[in-house]
């Protein structure tokens, strides 16, 4: 009866020792977003439309890198197929406002020649985040081995 009264006063102890809420400072940010992008090419009209997630792996003191996966569905004039990209992005400043560079690759599967690639991808962006907020906005220009298109971003931060 001892031990275990014993044994139970240190598992509380060692409980309520790691339990304890970690201080947030006033420019750390969440680390996961969710957030659509859609994107439109008037000249080859072309239009991306894809589901994205993205984790913080590494933070530094002016900037954050990201890591994002998604998958994506593409219509184009007589063409449509869906696409995944993997992109690295730094996230530059702590603020509200952020400038994003990214690249990566994106994989693209096109339904009407059932064909296969692999295509570089790059992209450039504002982001508005508040820094322990949940909204995101992404407005910017991304690349791919084909082509440029303005891209429109919204999503949630957790």
């Amino acid at each position: 009866m001892k031990f275990l009264f014993t044994f139970s006063i240190i598992v509380c102890c060692v409980i309520s020792g790691f339990s304890q809420e970690i201080p947030v400072s006033e420019n750390q940010t969440t680390q996961n977003s969710v957030y659509g992008n859609l994107g439109f090419n008037p000249e080859e009209f072309y239009i991306p439309l894809s589901v994205n997630y993205e984790y913080t792996l590494y933070n530094v003191g002016f900037a954050k890198i990201n890591g994002r996966t998604g998958v994506g569905f593409w219509l184009a004039w007589t063409e449509k197929g869906i696409d995944f990209p993997v992109t690295g992005q730094i996230v530059f400043f702590k603020k509200s406002s952020h400038i994003e560079i990214g690249i990566g690759a994106q994989y693209i599967y096109d339904f009407a020649d059932n064909m296969t690639g692999l295509s570089h991808l790059m992209n450039i962006a504002y982001r508005f985040q508040k820094p322990n907020g949940k909204f995101l906005f992404k407005i910017g220009i991304e690349k791919n081995k084909w082509q440029a298109y303005p891209f429109i971003s919204t999503g949630c931060a957790f």
